[in-house]
């Protein structure tokens, strides 16, 4: 009789995917070292052979005493079962699956099976027809990150099964983010990322092996509830509660006389001169700075006597027009991320939440009542008929210095902005505040005199919970007394 050689014991699991998967303890034939091949072929490297470091001796002929000789051997044994457990479980043996740090975000995200977390989150990326873009620019490091944060015997989180995710599992994973040092906000923006793709990914079954699982939830007000997003909504509470307490968060308006010197800063300084109109328009509208900046004339034109959107002309002399202030249409923003795109219609996207709107103009602000007309006026041409050309008419509103001869349809670098914003607050003797607070500013002059929160809400493109949340205690506690 020969020595025991080949396989000598085979456990059989259920199937994964649809597709077969079973780990057994062999003999190489040769050497007569044990090894353990396991297989799963819903997996995108569907055979893994691990040695277990011992040798079987040539006086061995069955399968039984090949088996009975492992069990003398604890260490080689306890290995062989706690593979067949980790296979029970759904997991998969893979070597790579033990992240490496030093070989960073790059390397460990093209290890993750088919059907992983981090499968569907590489999916989701590299995937241009699925998802917003800038989103997925600004916080796609964050969700990798969290998903190379490591398990149990230094597994990563990105290897582990769609559907064997638990929201305890996302908890754990925000203690270690927490523990490395790294902050709440970051974690809630690689969150909402991580819930949008295992969302689509889910949707795409075939396409990723992404399954839900008993710990995902039902939609909730159209939101998939899936164990990121229902510890995203824990966290937005916390943060809610810390900004409540921080007086270093959250809005922090102007009041009208700050409004006044830093608008009349800007109109009388040589050097911040070319953008005041952009300041004028944001404290006049109460939009957010890319909305702005995507303003193109035809959505101010029908401001001005004489003009029928209709018909898209006028119906009197350009020099006889006069503003008379209606509300202006807000329904593009600049896309960050295509800004200088070669097709000048891929550089723009829709309104946050898709909101078209036409938001009450702020007259409030003592000596710039006539803020919007006076910021309008500011950038049109010396020859009011060139006002007549449909070209003309898609041009931008604001545009940067010399930037309009160069290409009247390219949108302002937000950015170039912040240095000319702080000045201004240093000539007006205005303690500073990001430029963004001139919306909050909005929301709050305008409440003051006794605007409704569901009208506000729809002028700033927000729910009305969402802006009660935001801006009600700015409101009521702001200095807006002139």
């Amino acid at each position: 009789m020969s020595p025991a050689s080949g396989q000598v014991l085979k456990h059989t699991f259920p199937p994964r995917n649809g597709r077969p998967r079973s780990l057994a303890l062999e003999i190489e034939k040769n050497t007569r070292k044990y090894r353990l091949r396991a297989k799963d072929y819903s997996r995108d490297t569907p055979t893994i052979a691990r040695s277990l470091g011992i040798k079987c001796p040539t006086d061995v002929y069955t399968e039984e005493a090949a088996i009975n000789f492992v069990k003398e051997h604890p260490e080689a044994w306890l290995q062989f079962q706690g593979v067949k457990d980790e296979m029970e479980a759904g997991h998969w043996p893979k070597e790579l699956r033990q992240t490496k740090k030093s070989e960073g975000i790059e390397a460990a995200k093209r290890h993750f099976p088919y059907g992983s977390l981090g499968n569907s989150l590489s999916w989701y990326l590299r995937n241009k027809n699925v998802g917003a873009q800038g989103q997925k620019n600004q916080f796609g490091n964050y969700a990798r990150e969290i998903l190379i944060l490591t398990m149990d015997r230094h597994e990563a989180y990105g290897h582990m099964d769609t559907s064997d995710l638990l929201t305890k599992d996302v908890t754990d994973m925000f203690i270690k983010w927490q523990d490395s040092g790294r902050s709440i906000y970051t974690f809630r923006q690689g969150l909402v990322l991580l819930s949008t793709a295992i969302n689509h990914a889910c949707d795409r079954f075939e396409e990723t092996g992404a399954r839900r699982g008993i710990g995902f939830g039902h939609d909730v007000e159209g939101i998939k509830a899936n164990p990121f997003n229902t510890k995203r909504k824990e966290i937005d509470s916390h943060i809610h509660d810390l900004r409540v307490n921080d007086d270093t968060k959250g809005p922090d308006p102007f009041d009208f006389e700050e409004a006044r010197a830093i608008i009349t800063c800007f109109r009388k300084s040589a050097d911040l001169r070319p953008y005041w109109p952009l300041v004028g328009l944001l404290f006049a509208t109460g939009a957010r700075p890319n909305e702005i900046l995507a303003l193109p004339w035809r959505n101010v034109l029908g401001l001005w006597q004489g003009y029928t959107n209709r018909s898209k002309t006028f119906l009197m002399d350009p020099d006889d027009r006069q503003l008379y202030g209606g509300p202006v249409m807000l329904n593009v923003a600049v896309d960050k991320w295509e800004r200088n795109h070669r097709m000048r219609t891929q550089r723009f996207k829709s309104t946050k939440n898709q909101n078209k709107r036409r938001p009450k103009v702020n007259r409030y602000i003592d000596g710039y009542g006539d803020l919007f007309q006076k910021a309008i006026e500011a950038r049109l041409p010396a020859d009011l008929r060139i006002t007549n050309t449909p070209d003309w008419r898609d041009q931008l509103v604001f545009q940067g210095p010399r930037q309009q001869e160069a290409d009247p349809f390219a949108p302002f670098d937000w950015h170039n902005f912040g240095r000319y914003w702080k000045q201004g607050l240093e000539m007006a003797g205005v303690r500073y505040r990001n430029p963004y607070q001139m919306r909050h500013s909005y929301v709050s002059m305008m409440s003051y005199h006794g605007h409704s929160d569901s009208d506000l809400a729809v002028w700033i493109g927000d729910t009305v919970q969402t802006m009660r949340a935001k801006y009600q205690g700015c409101i009521m506690s702001a200095n807006l007394d002139l």
